[in-house]
C-alpha cells in the first residue's frame, strides 16, 4: 500500500477536515468567531446555485432511486473487484464532504449569538402575560393593515392588487430585506427555486435552504401572499439567522415594517396567527380574549378557524418521520427542537415590551 499516494492524501484531508468542522460545531458560540467562513462559503455556493435556472436540490432528489440502483449494481455486478473496505472509504469520504458542506455552510449559522441580544431587545423570562401584550400589539397593526388591502369575500381570503404577481411580491421582500439594513446580516439576496408542487409539502415544509448548495427551495404549492413571509424567512437562513423562531420573528418583521400594505398586512397576519396558536394552547381563555380584539368579525372568525384547524390537524404520516428527525436535528444545533418554530413570540414579547 503507498502511504502517500494521491487518493490516501486526498482521503487523509477529507478525514481531518471533518474532524475540524465537528471540533467547531461543538461550541455554541462558533459562529461568532468564524463568521467569515460561515459568509464565505455561502457567497461562494449560493451564488453559483442562484446563477443555475433550476432546482439542484430538486434534481439531486430525483437521482437518488438512481444512485441507489447504482449502489446495488457495483456490489452485485462487480463484487470480486470491488473490495466491501475500498467502497466504505469512499462512501465515508463522500459523507464527510456532505458534512463538511453543511457545517461552513449552515451549521456555524446555528451557532451564533441570538438577533435578539443584536437588536437590543430585553432578555426575560417570556410569561402568558406578555404574549398577551405582544398579541395585542401585533393585532393593533392587523386591524389598521387590513383597511389597507382588499379581501374576496366573508371568507377574508386576501386579493393581491393588479401587478402583484410572484414576481413583484419576491422583488418586494428583497427590497424590504434591503431596507431594514440590519449589520448582522449578510446581506446576500440570491434568487430563489421553485420545486415540484408537494415535493416538501408532503414532509411538512413550505420551504427549504439545501444546506450543500446554499440553494433557496419553495414549494411549487405556494403562491401569491403565502410567499411574503416565507421568502424573507429563508432569506434570513441564507444571512445567518439558523434559529427558526428567531427567523420567524424576523421574517414577519420585515414584512410588517416594509412599508408595503400586501406585505405588512401578510406580516401581521403571520405574527398574530403564531401568537394566537401559541395562547391557544396555553390558556384558552387568553386566548379568547385576545382574539376579540381583531376587529373585523369575518376576519375574527378566519383566524378562529385556523387556530383550531392548527391545534387538531394531525400530521401525515411523511411529516411525522420527518418532524422526528428534524426535531433531534435542531437538539443537535442547540435549539430546543421542533417547537422552536412558535418561540418567535418569545422575540415578539420582547419587542413589544421596549415599545
Amino acid at each position: 500500500m503507498k502511504l502517500f499516494c494521491k487518493k490516501n492524501i486526498a482521503y487523509t484531508v477529507i478525514f481531518s477536515l471533518a474532524a475540524l468542522v465537528f471540533v467547531l460545531l461543538c461550541f455554541p458560540k462558533s459562529g461568532e468567531t468564524f463568521e467569515f467562513l460561515n459568509r464565505f462559503f455561502i457567497l461562494v455556493f449560493g451564488s453559483v446555485s442562484a446563477f443555475i435556472p433550476f432546482s439542484v436540490m430538486t434534481l439531486l432528489i430525483c437521482l437518488i432511486p438512481l444512485f441507489l440502483a447504482f449502489v446495488v449494481w457495483r456490489f452485485i455486478v462487480n463484487k470480486r473487484r470491488y473490495s466491501l473496505k475500498r467502497f466504505f472509504l469512499r462512501g465515508g469520504a463522500v459523507l464527510c464532504v456532505i458534512f463538511v458542506l453543511f457545517g461552513l455552510i449552515l451549521g456555524l449559522g446555528y451557532r451564533r449569538e441570538s438577533i435578539y441580544a443584536k437588536m437590543d431587545l430585553p432578555d426575560f423570562e417570556v410569561a402568558d402575560g406578555d404574549v398577551v401584550v405582544a398579541a395585542d400589539f401585533l393585532i393593533d397593526t392587523l386591524n389598521d393593515a387590513a383597511l389597507k388591502v382588499e379581501f374576496s369575500d366573508e371568507s377574508r381570503a386576501l386579493v393581491l392588487p393588479d401587478g402583484y404577481d410572484e414576481q413583484k411580491i419576491a422583488s418586494l421582500v428583497y427590497e424590504a430585506f434591503d431596507k431594514q439594513n440590519f449589520d448582522f446580516l449578510y446581506g446576500f439576496d440570491f434568487r430563489y427555486k421553485k420545486t415540484f408542487s408537494g415535493l416538501l409539502e408532503v414532509l411538512g415544509f413550505d420551504g427549504v435552504v439545501f444546506p450543500l448548495t446554499a440553494e433557496i427551495n419553495i414549494d411549487g404549492n405556494v403562491s401569491g401572499g403565502n410567499i411574503c413571509v416565507l421568502l424573507a424567512h429563508e432569506l434570513l437562513h441564507v444571512n445567518g439567522v439558523l434559529n427558526e423562531g428567531e427567523a420567524n420573528f424576523l421574517s414577519q418583521y420585515i414584512c410588517i415594517f416594509s412599508g408595503d400594505p400586501v406585505l405588512s398586512y401578510c406580516g401581521a397576519y403571520s405574527a398574530v396567527m403564531s401568537a394566537l396558536d401559541y395562547l391557544y394552547i396555553t390558556d384558552y381563555k387568553l386566548y379568547y380574549d385576545t382574539l376579540q380584539n381583531i376587529s373585523d368579525p369575518y376576519l375574527r372568525m378566519r383566524f378562529d378557524y385556523y387556530v383550531r384547524l392548527n391545534a387538531n390537524t394531525q400530521p401525515s404520516f411523511f411529516t411525522k418521520v420527518a418532524n422526528f428527525f428534524y426535531d433531534i436535528y435542531l437538539k443537535l444545533n442547540f435549539m430546543s427542537g421542533a417547537e422552536v418554530y412558535s418561540e418567535n413570540v418569545f422575540g415578539w414579547a420582547r419587542f413589544a415590551s421596549n415599545i
